[in-house]
């Protein structure tokens, strides 16, 4: 199979991008701040601006308005959304935490605010709010107050925010007017992860029926020919072997020169010193310290020319029985013969290796 070349690797990553980025675009483009029209904002192409226009951009009071999905159909204890859209004009500073509020309704959340900066200088903010109320009335009603600074006097002014109203029927609230508003069901994400499942679940079920037709294809094999024989196999083996020579008579510096290499072999510290196993075995847990019982066992006999006695001799068969578990005589047979020459012991006094 011919690699791609990386001019397409490169055009594919851009389009992975591009996909993920316009996915999310298209994802939260309900939540985008649609900012409305300030009575001080310059009039359009081709209109001419008027009187309370005019007023209102010579003010340095802020402009508020309030926006919401609808003001009708509410349950006690449910939370509606309130959005607030300030712009404070230059010259002058909004005190957010300076809001406070009055009559049924309560703050449920901590308010989520949003700046940009315009042209002229004006800040404009918009405050996503969070109301609720637990008061038992057809009709709950909401009035806030806030500060905000003329940065050049230095003087403090309280202006009162819109009103609000809500009205708690969810049949008819005696107003002769059509109600409008958001009527459309919030479904969230759910949606997105049922498709998500199915996909999911649709992908998993061919994948796992391919799978099942492969696997029963096979051929079964025996277990024993799967893999390659584990080193305790092996140790246990050879130790039979070894312990069975001792036992017949042969207690030589060879024969403890072999058992020193047996565990060193196992437990992977063939180079290092009785000593520096015991520390290694000891602080890296990379296996049990009973080791060293056998290695000092050994070396009295291969460096010092000592006669172990039977119950030292013993404890050696006794330690290795804890550290490695007993195999049935028919795994032990299949295993391959290990292919390791020993040296005597006195050529390994003298400076020689006894390893091949």
């Amino acid at each position: 199979m011919k690699a791609a070349s990386p001019f397409k690797t490169l055009m594919l990553t851009l389009l992975l991008i591009a996909c993920a980025v316009g996915g999310f675009a298209w994802y939260s483009w309900n939540t985008r701040t649609t900012w409305p029209h300030f009575p001080s904002d310059p009039p359009a192409a081709g209109q001419v601006a008027t009187a309370e226009q005019l007023a209102a951009a010579k003010s340095l009071a802020p402009e508020v308005i309030v926006t919401y999905d609808r003001d009708y159909g509410y349950r006690i204890g449910d939370l509606i959304p309130v959005t607030v859209y300030f712009k404070e004009k230059p010259g002058t500073l909004i005190d957010l935490h300076s809001i406070a509020i009055e009559g049924d309704f309560e703050i449920a959340q901590q308010p989520v605010f949003f700046e940009r900066r315009t042209k002229d200088g004006a800040r404009l903010v918009r405050g996503s709010i969070k109301l609720q109320s637990f008061s038992n009335t057809p009709k709950l009603t909401l009035k806030a107050n806030l500060s905000y600074r003329i940065i050049a006097t230095n003087d403090d002014v309280t202006i009162s925010l819109p009103a609000f109203e809500a009205y708690t029927s969810n049949t008819w609230d005696g107003r002769d007017i059509i109600q409008e508003g958001d009527l459309a069901g919030k479904y969230g994400v759910d949606p997105y992860y049922t498709i998500a499942l199915i996909f999911g679940g649709i992908f998993g079920a061919i994948f796992f029926f391919r799978l099942t037709r492969r696997y029963a294809r096979e051929q079964p094999v025996e277990y024993e020919m799967k893999a390659l024989p584990g080193r305790f196999q092996l140790a246990r083996r050879d130790f039979n072997d070894l312990w069975a020579r001792m036992e017949a008579g042969d207690r030589s510096a060879d024969r403890y020169a072999e058992m020193s290499q047996l565990l060193r072999r196992l437990y992977r510290v063939e180079t290092k010193t009785t000593l520096e196993a015991s520390y290694y075995l000891l602080y890296s847990y990379n296996g049990p310290l009973q080791v060293t019982e056998i290695l000092r066992a050994c070396d009295r006999v291969i460096y010092r020319d000592e006669t172990l006695s039977e119950e030292d001799h013993a404890g050696i068969k006794f330690v290795f029985d804890k550290l490695v578990p007993q195999y049935p005589p028919q795994v032990l047979a299949k295993l391959p013969p290990t292919k390791v020459a020993m040296r005597s012991a006195q050529a390994t006094l003298s400076g020689s290796s006894y390893l091949d």
